[in-house]
């Protein structure tokens, strides 16, 4: 698989870093805010602060440099970090739309960020996003057969193996729908060109015999 086109769900650190160890192009793009969540007490996205590489600071929205302001280690149970913050938010006049901390806003920025952020850049340039819709047209026709058609809306069966044989057998009642379906249009497409030949024969041996008789007619006159 060189490209690898998939839905705003899979924008996954370890989609990304499978994506990276493969060798393969993913086209993904990153799922927007929760649709559950009030526009009134929506807060500036993480993504919003674009981070400054040479200065190691973030930028806000409101053109503030967020610095490093302390540190989390790795650990078994969490990923380390770095924790940026020290923006002057207290006379902020976007402060509402962007944090309600005394302390202001803190953005943590893990290992994992710079290939987001370089994904987010190949999603933004025009000829991606073109890439990335031609998946509507490959794969939700298939999700909506297994959906509709075979009735493929929860998995009846319990265990990752047994799954596995349930989902293979509906992708194999798939293909078989597609390969009838192909040498049906095949069957057709030969017939329409069968009659078309036929017709356009008949067509031919009439312009023929009103071109003999014309001749003909030609003839007794002389």
């Amino acid at each position: 698989v060189q490209t690898l086109l998939v839905d705003a769900g899979y924008f996954h650190d370890d989609i990304i870093e499978l994506a990276i160890r493969k060798d393969m192009n993913l086209l993904c793009q990153e799922t927007s805010a929760c649709p559950d969540k009030k526009k009134n007490d929506a807060k500036y996205k993480k993504q919003e602060f674009r981070y400054e590489e040479t200065l190691n600071a973030y930028v806000c929205p409101a053109e503030k440099r967020l610095i490093p302001v302390g540190q989390v280690q790795e650990s078994q149970k969490t990923k380390g970090y770095v924790i940026y913050g020290g923006a002057p938010c207290e006379t902020c006049s976007q402060k509402e739309s962007c944090t309600s901390s005394k302390s202001g806003r803190r953005i943590k920025r893990y290992a994992q960020d710079e290939a987001r952020e370089a994904l987010r850049k190949v999603m933004n340039h025009p000829k991606a996003q073109k890439e990335h819709s031609k998946r509507k047209a490959m794969v939700e026709p298939v999700f909506s057969v297994l959906r509709q058609i075979q009735g493929l809306n929860r998995f009846r069966r319990r265990g990752l193996a047994a799954v596995k044989r349930e989902f293979g057998l509906h992708m194999l009642a798939y293909n078989l729908s597609r390969i009838i379906a192909s040498l049906f249009f095949a069957f057709l497409y030969e017939l329409y060109c069968i009659l078309e030949q036929k017709t356009r024969n008949k067509v031919n041996k009439g312009k023929a015999t009103c071109l003999t008789q014309f001749n003909f007619r030609q003839i007794q006159i002389c």
